[in-house]
């Protein structure tokens, strides 16, 4: 979870004082860059209209590359913004120097960030595969005045951790995920509300 720690200080972090370096309208030009980015985004649901126009031209208020090292690896962190909201309307962009692989968080000063492109764990796609795993009950929630059914999954020894919750909609028209554990900030799936964002957030730490 130390990618999702980063992503969170670069979404609230000041870009004044940045060296200079290529941005991400730069790279993006690259196919490498490219190709990862546009995995990235297809994740990226509900898209912002400031984001979704960035995308189809590359052409926005950007920040200029800052290098990381995670455990031994090396990542380029970029970022796009809203045109004269930067700090409340943010995209983070992280990518895997080796592979380019993408990683992303929208937010902002003050605003819940929705983190996408994280890795699946074995335990959770081993549940995907069979539906046999660590699971708990429904328990019954309403948001905003609507209904919806909570469930989770977990990693067998080590619920605690590493926990997937999983919010359906009455009727199960629509889900919304969210990975993590008592102590790490979430991975959210399926663009949840705020509100919805919380509950997701509440019933792993629960």
């Amino acid at each position: 979870m130390r990618i999702v720690a980063l992503l969170v200080f670069a979404l609230i972090a000041d870009a004044a004082g940045a060296q200079d370096g290529p941005y991400l309208f730069d790279v993006l030009l690259k196919p490498a860059y490219r190709s990862g980015w546009q995995k990235l985004m297809k994740d990226v649901e509900p898209t912002p209209d400031w984001l979704a126009q960035f995308a189809k031209n590359f052409d926005g208020v950007a920040g200029p590359m800052k290098p990381a090292t995670i455990e031994g690896k090396a990542y380029e962190l970029y970022f796009v913004c809203k045109p004269h909201d930067c700090a409340v309307k943010k995209f983070e962009v992280m990518f895997d120097v080796a592979s380019k692989r993408a990683y992303g968080a929208l937010g902002g000063d003050g605003a819940p960030p929705a983190f996408y492109g994280a890795p699946t764990p074995d335990w959770l796609m081993q549940f995907a595969r069979n539906y046999d795993g660590v699971a708990g009950p429904m328990k019954a929630a309403t948001i905003e005045g609507k209904p919806y059914e909570l469930y989770f999954v977990c990693k067998p020894h080590d619920c605690a951790a590493k926990k997937f919750e999983v919010m359906f909609e009455a009727g199960g028209k629509r889900a919304y995920g969210a990975l993590g554990g008592v102590s790490d900030p979430p991975y959210f799936y399926g663009a949840p509300s705020p509100a919805q964002q919380q509950a997701l957030a509440q019933a792993l730490k629960g």
